[in-house]
């Protein structure tokens, strides 16, 4: 009896140590697999991400990536976010061993984005495109975007240094950008000016400047400087380089703080007139508008923009804050000054794709796909014809052959609801066989900049879509996101979607529904385009409602339509094959608008009536015009912040261009060829 109870009890321990010895087994199974799962999901790195410069067209991004971990191969994935939009997605191939660090570059367009406040983050997926670690850098557009440089001509520099607002920043060409500051002496003026925005000229008498230097004012005035002149007790002076009638600004003397006769008209002045020694300023010409709260003249200057003040800037940053009204101060007044300054001078939206563009872009590249009437209906044809050959005769053959005539009444019906699913299912993309691409390309013959292409795209299909861009071109973006604020890239959301790998470039969208359509900007990093030749004008002027003058097409492409904008207004032709020359005043053109800007750009009217262009040809079923119509507009939109009053800009739009994309899709291009004189 006690033998058995030894050997039950005995038994009891081994199997106690068999259970404790698999709770430790299993225990250190599981760490193990957790412990592996970290160090698959978890990879040490350091990131960085450095806006290395602004141009024209892009952000030019560098991202470096440094492995402190194991090697490691996936994608690294740069979001860029737009202010109150879902952001974009570039993705890069990257392999990175033990140890390595890669650097590479990201071409982001600027497109029409507002990203003054927004971000980047760099993050790294794996194969399974889980994301394994990631770095945001806040405010990255801003604090790396390149500063304005204000060039200051004074006796009293040290009293002008408030100027810079201190780091508080000014909104320019799509950008909020901090002023910073260069002391400017006769000697260093002219080699100076070309690195200058703005030009302040106060307390200083140019009237000791040489003819040669105040012409070099002058013309970078015109070519897009911003030039700001105040005169107060030293008008005269101040103004004395300037009496050849450039600015058309006179001062007939100064009236001191305590002349009581003398009061700025206006309700609401910023300043307290009674601590201002204020210049009586004319306007000989009538050119400038005149602020009632600020107190300064300004105008257009060509390209430029000129503004004159009745008070010296070094005074007021002499005086307390009691010089400023209840709820001014220094900054507010300097702000508002510069805004106003810069809202004459088309320089400042010398960003080609400046937002206010966008939506008459997107209606025009939109346009081109109503000259598109030729439908794939494919398999659609061929179930149709199926279904109404078995709906009838053949249905009521086999009822008949099962002796089941009695139900062709049911099976009809039922056919019928069968026959419309299959029809829905397959032809709710008989349009779109595959993505359908409308593309515009513009290429300047004068200045031989890089090529740059507008795509309007759509695809019939609820799922994210990309497609493989054209080899010459190096860079692809957004040009316009209409999805706002629904996803952040916290949560691994995106829109537009760009792949680089090895030297492929693809892009597409993640739609939020079916035929959702998008725009895109490529452009390519080398000067130079691929048309031969020019456009030629010669002895072009406007006199009354008519122009005179010679087009010749000396490129090797021929215009479905061509335009001449000269002295604001825009005429529009049909028809220039290449090699050919014409007489405009024996050509009738299709189309003539005059700008309602007379004396400035004239650029907000000439795309809007491009696009009136394109309906009336739509309402008079020329279809087969809409889409040059549309392109042409497409270019005066482009073109439109290098108009000006004089200038001459010539416009030639060729059908059947050379693709943007390079893979299976559907698309009809155009190229738009100018030439500015």
């Amino acid at each position: 009896m006690v033998r058995k109870m030894r050997d039950k009890l005995q038994r009891g321990r081994r199997a106690l140590a068999t259970l404790f010895l698999g709770i430790l087994i299993g225990c250190a199974c599981l760490g193990s697999v957790k412990i592996s799962s970290l160090a698959e999901d978890k990879i040490g790195v350091l990131m960085d991400a450095q806006l290395l410069s602004t141009g024209k067209s892009t952000y030019d991004i560098a991202v470096t990536v440094q492995n402190l971990g194991t090697d490691w191969e996936g994608t690294a994935r740069l979001y860029v976010g737009e202010n109150y939009r879902v952001p974009s997605a570039y993705d890069t191939m990257i392999s990175l061993p033990q140890g390595s660090t890669k650097q590479f570059t990201v071409r982001v367009p600027k497109g029409n984005r507002e990203v003054s406040d927004a971000g980047v983050k760099v993050a790294l997926l794996d194969k399974k495109s889980k994301e394994v670690a990631s770095q945001e850098f806040e405010y990255f557009f801003r604090s790396g975007s390149a500063g304005l440089t204000m060039g200051i001509l004074s006796d009293s520099y040290s009293d002008l240094t408030y100027l810079d607002m201190g780091g508080s920043t000014l909104y320019f060409q799509q950008t909020e950008r901090p002023i910073r500051l260069e002391e400017l002496n006769q000697d260093n003026l002219k080699q100076s000016l070309d690195r200058l925005t703005l030009l302040v000229i106060d307390n200083y008498n140019t009237g000791v400047l040489t003819e040669e230097e105040m012409e070099a004012i002058e013309i970078w005035n015109q070519d897009g400087g911003i030039l700001i002149v105040g005169t107060g007790s030293r008008g005269e002076e101040t103004l004395a380089g300037f009496e050849d009638g450039y600015l058309g600004v006179t001062s007939k003397g100064v009236y001191q703080p305590e002349d009581a006769n003398y009061s700025w008209d206006s309700m609401g002045f910023y300043l307290d007139q009674s601590k201002l020694a204020m210049a009586d300023i004319r306007d000989e010409y009538g050119m400038y508008q005149r602020d009632f709260y600020k107190g300064g003249m300004s105008r257009s200057v060509a390209e430029g923009a000129a503004v004159v003040l009745p008070y010296s800037l070094t005074e007021i940053g002499k005086m307390d804050k009691s010089v400023y009204q209840e709820g001014m101060d220094q900054t507010m007044l300097v702000q508002d000054i510069l805004n106003d300054a810069c809202g004459y001078a088309n320089s400042r939206y010398y960003s080609q794709d400046f937002y206010d563009y966008s939506s008459t872009m997107t209606r025009l590249l939109r346009g081109i796909s109503r000259s598109d009437t030729n439908l794939s209906f494919g398999a659609l044809k061929a179930l149709v014809v199926l279904y109404v050959i078995f709906a009838g005769p053949v249905l009521y053959l086999i009822l008949r052959l099962l002796k089941k005539r009695e139900l062709y009444w049911v099976a009809v019906p039922a056919s019928a609801l069968v026959g419309i699913l299959l029809i829905f299912l397959t032809g709710r993309g008989f349009e779109v066989v595959s993505t359908k691409v409308y593309s515009v390309t513009m290429e300047n013959l004068s200045g031989r900049e890089e090529s740059r292409a507008y795509l309007y795209c759509y695809d019939a299909n609820h799922r994210e879509w990309d497609l493989k861009l054209a080899d010459r071109f190096d860079y692809v973006g957004g040009y316009e996101n209409n999805n706002y604020g629904y996803g952040e890239w916290e949560d691994g959301s995106y829109y537009h979607h760009v792949k680089m790998e090895g030297d492929t470039l693809s892009f597409g969208i993640r739609p939020g529904g079916g035929f959702e359509d998008c725009f895109f900007v490529a452009g390519a990093a080398g000067s130079g385009t691929s048309s031969e030749g020019t456009i030629k004008g010669e002895g072009i002027k406007s006199i009354f409602s008519h122009i005179e003058g010679r087009v010749t097409n000396e490129t090797n492409r021929d215009f479905a339509y061509f335009a001449v904008h000269v002295d604001d207004k825009l005429y529009v032709y049909e028809s220039l094959p290449a090699g050919e020359s014409v007489d405009l005043a024996a050509l009738s053109p299709v189309y003539t608008k005059t700008g309602s800007n007379s004396g400035s750009s004239g650029y907000y009217s000439m795309s809007d009536y491009l696009y009136s262009f394109m309906y009336s040809l739509y309402d008079d079923h020329e279809y087969d015009k809409i889409g040059a119509a549309s392109a042409m507009g497409v270019g005066i939109c482009t073109i439109a912040p290098q108009m000006s009053a004089d200038s001459v800009i010539i416009v030639g739009v060729t059908e059947n261009w050379d693709n943007t994309v390079n893979d299976n899709c559907s698309e009809v291009s155009y190229g738009c060829l100018y030439t500015i004189q």
